[in-house]
């Protein structure tokens, strides 16, 4: 009686429908852009949370495959609620922002969150390796089988700040099979009892075809890891690596040591590491 009194008929009606649930953004073909995995399990290590975020067109083009940047901390790059003090990098609307101007291509980022054991799986120790086995053998497989990826290295990243910035380095350094890129923002490199440049000074010839994004403030801890990061650019430099190709340094003056700090930087590498076509 009520279609009748409107005088539609049902195909009408569910047409007026589907345009107001539209108009409330209660689309129902809608899907998640931000994934949360909670508890990812291992062998290696504690089980950690890991968040997926896709980029625009990730449900429109069904075909399409993507590079995918994994970072460490990765509680603090994307959602306010769980990052360190209520700030985030913003991580994913600087994508999306640089994806729908065309500056960047489409790339998936995972956050990996830390544990209590951050210090021992970042800085260059036994557990560090454990780590890395954890990252390559279980979380990487898992995003490739889940998602649309590229897996092979070439579009594969990995980056972080502070003691995330040594770690993604590490990685990119020892297991060049699977990345290709990091992007190292305040890096550890060398600190109090953290050395890894001596480490590079004394290993093999660097990886080929690698990007190394390195950044610091000049601000109270990124001041004190200045001298760190002068002597790895400086041993990378005699590795036969070349500033402006394989790697890029900035430093950004007046910044601090936190996340709204990298949050201002992240752009830079995402720039780097995945210009879009004729950019």
């Amino acid at each position: 009686m009520f279609l009748s009194f409107l005088k539609i008929n049902n195909t009408q009606f569910i047409f007026l429908l589907l345009i107001t649930l539209l108009a409330f953004g209660c689309n129902p073909e809608m899907k998640e852009t931000l994934i949360k995995m909670e508890n990812v399990k291992s062998t290696y290590l504690d089980a950690r949370n890991v968040d997926i975020w896709l980029p625009p067109s990730y449900y429109a083009d069904e075909e399409n495959q993507y590079p995918v940047l994994y970072m460490h901390d990765g509680q603090n790059i994307i959602d306010p609620q769980t990052a360190m003090f209520g700030i985030d990098w913003q991580i994913d609307e600087t994508a999306d922002s640089l994806i729908t101007n065309n500056e960047i291509e489409p790339v998936i980022i995972v956050g990996i969150y830390n544990t209590t054991d951050r210090a021992a799986e970042y800085q260059d120790t036994d557990t560090t390796r454990v780590y890395m086995k954890l990252v390559v053998d279980v979380i990487k497989p898992l995003i490739d089988q889940t998602y649309r990826t590229r897996p092979e290295r070439i579009h594969t990243s990995t980056g972080g700040a502070s003691s995330g910035g040594l770690i993604s380095f590490i990685l990119l350094w020892e297991y060049p099979q699977f990345f290709s890129k990091a992007a190292c923002l305040s890096p550890a490199f060398k600190i109090d009892q953290i050395d890894y440049v001596s480490r590079v000074k004394n290993s093999p010839p660097a990886p080929k075809n690698i990007r190394i994004y390195i950044d610091n403030g000049d601000v109270s801890l990124d001041q004190q890891l200045q001298p760190g990061i002068d002597e790895m650019i400086n041993a990378l430099e005699k590795k036969g690596l070349i500033r402006g190709i394989d790697f890029q340094w900035y430093l950004a003056q007046n910044n601090n040591h936190n996340e709204s700090a990298w949050a201002q930087r992240v752009w830079r590498f995402l720039r780097y590491f995945y210009p879009a076509q004729g950019k």
